[in-house]
């Protein structure tokens, strides 16, 4: 008898030890998943394009106008009167190529400005459902372990109360050695 309610204190003791490491795990579990998200999170993609700059071709043609202008002023001034009268149409054209320049620098730096905007949108999106991704699976995760935990904590609780039900019994029985005879046994011993 005594053997018995040994027994069915150990059970008892140990599913109770097996709930609380469940429990405990659950903590530890729960930690890791939480540090693992949040160096995720930090993850970040970058956006490479943001400093992509125009290049300036304008000042490069400005600088080729001025020389090839200055170069045709002289020429066409070392051919006298009728040189110099030409001067006036090669400052012209000098000008309409630096105001075309303008135009295809400017067409440049919108297009490039515009790529640069368009990649910064898609880098953007691509974080944010890389983080909502994250958030389902950590509320995926947290549902599982909780449901799980649940189970190994009920599963612990019927051992728990069988443990003690059986230690029970064969307390009382100590207090009373005659309870667990059988009728036969209490006849051969007079009771």
């Amino acid at each position: 008898m005594m053997i018995s309610a040994i027994l069915g204190g150990a059970t008892a003791i140990a599913s109770g030890i097996s709930a609380i490491q469940n429990f405990q795990q659950a903590k530890v579990d729960s930690q890791a998943a939480a540090a693992a998200v949040n160096r995720f999170m930090g993850l970040q993609e970058q956006d490479k394009m943001a400093a992509l700059q125009t290049s300036d071709i304008s000042s490069l043609k400005s600088q080729q106008n001025a020389q090839n202008t200055a170069s045709a002023t002289q020429t066409l001034q070392g051919m006298g009167p009728e040189g110099a009268a030409n001067v006036a149409n090669v400052y012209q054209a000098s000008l309409q190529d630096q105001a075309q320049t303008a135009q295809d620098q400017a067409a440049m730096n919108a297009q490039v400005q515009q790529m640069k905007a368009q990649n910064a949108q898609d880098v953007a999106y691509r974080n944010l459902e890389n983080q909502r991704a994250v958030e389902t699976a950590r509320l995926q995760g947290a549902q599982q372990s909780a449901a799980d935990r649940r189970s190994a904590g009920n599963a612990a609780i019927p051992a728990i109360a069988a443990g003690l039900g059986m230690a029970a019994e064969d307390i009382i029985a100590m207090s009373n050695p005659y309870a667990r005879l059988t009728a036969e046994e209490r006849k051969t011993l007079g009771k």
